[in-house]
């Protein structure tokens, strides 16, 4: 059994709070699990102080009562998101590889701040991470569709799904963008443009103004317009804009915003797009992008 191996099986299983031991480390660590995240720890032997987060990736210093009442004093890499614990494991054994002559451990038993910022870019390419824009584009189509009325929206924020927002008739794929005359969208994964709902994409068009809205400005708009905070909230948090973070402040003014019918006319790649009618094999994800020149569109 690999690290990765290990410290999934235990994710999978480790149902209860505490602290596991992984076996196959190289160094004392281990897997733990609390009511509000899952992830893996190593002794902080210099009582250093750190929390800092990234997407849905923590780094923190925390005290932890083990077996007998004794009370060490742990670095923990955790996330929230139990659902991508298979592709956060990955993470975590690398997290916990000492490197040649400890090199790794030691910088990270040291100075945790220096291995977080060097390891941050990492983490941007391992995890889905949404800038704030791209949050605020998505809050924005929210509010616009709890404003007409869609029934039982779903705003996935930091799920994995293939589409931003669902409702009980329509599913969104929501474009942010701050280039003022983009015509362009990128399609990332072959099921993007795939739903058995009537499919949009929602194109919205930002810009950095005091005039505009925050995150904390539209979480206000949603729930006067019948959204429930308590859901809204977490995902914001969960996405690592927490509340009262200085990001959550920021107002982007929306300069436009249009809406595209993804029907059999609009140019899209599908498992109908090859001869076999399925994507080939070994082909594990597909990228384009779409000029939205000429396409019928909505002003949303």
């Amino acid at each position: 059994m690999t690290i990765v191996d290990e410290i999934r099986e235990n994710f999978a299983s480790q149902f209860s709070h505490g602290l596991r031991t992984i076996k196959t480390a190289d160094e004392k660590s281990w897997t733990i699990r609390e009511s509000n995240y899952y992830g893996v720890a190593i002794m902080n032997i210099n009582n250093l102080e750190i929390n800092e987060q990234f997407s849905n990736v923590r780094l923190f210093s925390s005290e932890f009562q083990i077996n007998g009442g004794e009370r060490i004093n742990l670095l923990i890499l955790s996330s929230e998101l139990n659902h991508l614990r298979n592709e956060f494991a990955i993470i975590c054994a690398q997290f916990l590889e000492p490197g040649e002559n400890k090199e790794n451990r030691i910088l990270l038993q040291t100075e945790p701040f220096e291995w977080w910022k060097k390891w941050r870019d990492l983490l941007g390419n391992s995890i889905k991470h949404k800038k704030v824009y791209d949050v605020i584009g998505e809050l924005y189509c929210a509010l616009f569709l709890l404003e007409s009325k869609e029934k039982n929206l779903i705003w996935q924020g930091p799920s994995m799904n293939s589409h931003d927002i669902e409702t009980e008739t329509i599913s969104l794929d929501v474009k942010t963008t701050l280039i003022k005359y983009a015509e362009t969208v990128t399609i990332s994964g072959q099921f993007q443009l795939q739903s058995n709902k009537t499919l949009y994409i929602y194109m919205c068009k930002l810009e950095e103004s005091s005039k505009g809205n925050s995150i904390d400005d539209l979480l206000e708009l949603i729930v006067t317009a019948g959204g429930r905070r308590s859901d809204y909230e977490e995902k914001i948090s969960q996405l690592g804009y927490r509340h009262g973070s200085r990001d959550r402040k920021i107002k982007y003014r929306k300069l436009e915003g249009k809406r595209y019918l993804v029907d059999t006319a609009f140019p899209a790649i599908t498992p109908s797009s090859f001869v076999s009618g399925k994507i080939p094999d070994n082909i594990t994800k597909i990228e384009y992008t779409i000029d939205l020149v000429g396409i019928p569109n909505e002003i949303w």
